[in-house]
């Protein structure tokens, strides 16, 4: 509505969370590699002030050898546009070389993103992270 309130939005399930980014900072990223394999837990936020941090954290581990990647997302309070692309650049990536790249995400945060803009067809997302894949301690 043009009075400034919105009708459509009838409950806590029908509007995304509320990034504020004076008080969502950062973002903390674990990893751990066997073989060709790599897991990486992504907890905080994800936009674009620390987008880069895990894009260069991908291509790393892409260009070392770690060609099937699990990514986990569980700990992710925000993601935005920039947090998905590098993510979508990362399965380009991986895929190049006969790799994968698996989502991890319950957290209805991605989630929810995840499958607005149809990222659900394009990924593999999973509830944990598989067994065969390195564990973070």
């Amino acid at each position: 509505m043009l009075d400034g309130t919105d009708d459509l939005d009838t409950g806590p399930e029908a509007a995304p969370p509320r990034h504020d980014p004076d008080t969502d900072v950062g973002l903390v990223l674990s990893q751990a590699t066997d073989g060709d394999r790599a897991t990486v837990r992504c907890d905080g936020v994800l936009d674009i002030a620390t987008v880069n941090r895990l894009r260069e954290l991908l291509n790393g581990l892409v260009v070392d050898g770690h060609v099937h990647l699990v990514v986990d997302l569980d700990g992710v309070r925000f993601i935005d546009s920039t947090g998905l692309t590098a993510l979508v650049g990362a399965r380009r990536r991986t895929h190049a070389l006969k790799g994968t790249l698996t989502i991890v995400c319950t957290n209805p945060r991605p989630l929810r993103l995840l499958e607005m803009t149809g990222l659900t067809k394009v990924f593999e997302v999973v509830e944990s992270v598989p067994a065969d894949a390195p564990q973070i301690g």
